[in-house]
């Protein structure tokens, strides 16, 4: 086979078609691979530090390749397949990638080191690892709790797209200057919510997840509580409407019925059941108890229903990496890892 360290093949002329099993030592380490379509799979190969911008049918499994490891490597226009387990992650870059689902316990000696995640699905905590000088803007499904990370493994990390519980991980002033700027962006924010009629007959799981929804837009003190204290709604709009609203006081440091409402426009369903929320006209003086109460009876929900809903929709859903988010989640209820 040929050898092919750090070649750059963005100008070359002739066959541009390679197998990585017929390179000498199946290295392509360092090369530039624009133009490059592939034949032939990725085992065993070596492609730190490579870039696969440009290239064609990369198809690649990560805990096949050499060493097991992207160190370095510029991912984009590479469809992943497989599992990232013991996988080496430093310097990598995700942009422009597809397939990329990552438990981050599972990465070899816990380290994410310089990273850019976009176009990364996470499932799993990132307790005890290192994510510093890296960036998770454009990823999804990244949650964080600070009191879980050290200080030195997040330094210089930009947690654009992340979850954050525990204390804000940016800088409150930049916060300020984001909500304004978004304040300024967002047009058409209605000044009238309209009622919604013939609301359905719901379970008392359901109507309890609602009202606590209804009380985490109007109280940050609940939107914190119920962060920290429910892991789980039954119903399904209620649960991404949870995580909604915890993913937008945490991206701009506040939240208000008005600014939301303009931020879910384009998702009907979602606008559709937050109206109907709103428009449940609580009382305003309730109780710690009360809200303790709605947090229980939440969670009481029996776990075989929370897992047959979540099976019901991992069976409709056709995206791979929202059938990758499901099943983390049916696999915590079913005790297998933490979150």
């Amino acid at each position: 086979g040929t050898k092919l360290f750090f070649t750059d093949f963005t100008n070359c002329n002739g066959n541009r078609v390679i197998n990585p099993q017929s390179v000498l030592n199946k290295g392509l380490y360092g090369c530039t691979l624009n133009g490059i379509t592939f034949e032939g799979n990725f085992d065993d190969a070596y492609i730190s530090f490579a870039n696969f911008t440009g290239s064609k049918n990369a198809v690649i499994n990560p805990s096949r390749l050499k060493y097991e490891t992207l160190a370095g490597t510029v991912c984009s226009d590479i469809t992943f397949e497989g599992s990232f387990d013991g996988v080496d992650l430093y310097k990598t870059d995700f942009k422009g990638s597809k397939n990329a689902v990552i438990n981050p316990q599972t990465i070899n000696r816990a380290s994410m080191i310089g990273c850019k995640f976009t176009d990364v699905v996470f499932y799993g905590t990132f307790e005890n690892i290192n994510v510093s000088n890296s960036s998770f803007k454009g990823s999804k499904n990244a949650k964080f709790d600070k009191t879980k990370i050290k200080k030195e493994n997040r330094v210089n990390t930009d947690f654009t797209d992340a979850y954050v519980v525990g204390r804000h991980l940016e800088d409150k002033q930049t916060l300020k200057e984001k909500l304004e700027t978004f304040k300024k962006e967002e047009k058409n924010v209605p000044n009238k919510i309209e009622p919604v009629n013939n609301i359905k007959r719901r379970d008392k799981y359901s109507n309890a997840g609602r009202c606590l929804l209804y009380y985490m837009i109007k109280d940050e003190k609940i939107l914190t509580l119920v962060e920290e204290k429910v892991p789980y709604f039954n119903e399904q709009e209620v649960r991404i409407l949870s995580n909604e609203i915890i993913y937008y006081y945490h991206k701009y440091g506040t939240i208000n019925e008005a600014d939301f409402i303009s931020y879910i426009s384009t998702k009907d369903e979602l606008n559709k059941v937050f109206k109907e929320i709103i428009n449940m006209n609580l009382k305003d003086n309730y109780s710690k108890e009360e809200i303790n109460d709605y947090i229980n009876l939440v969670n009481s929900c029996p776990k075989k229903m929370k897992i047959e809903s979540l099976n019901k929709m991992l069976k409709e859903e056709k995206d791979p990496l929202k059938q990758a988010s499901i099943l983390s989640d049916i696999m915590k209820l079913k005790g297998v890892g933490n979150d």
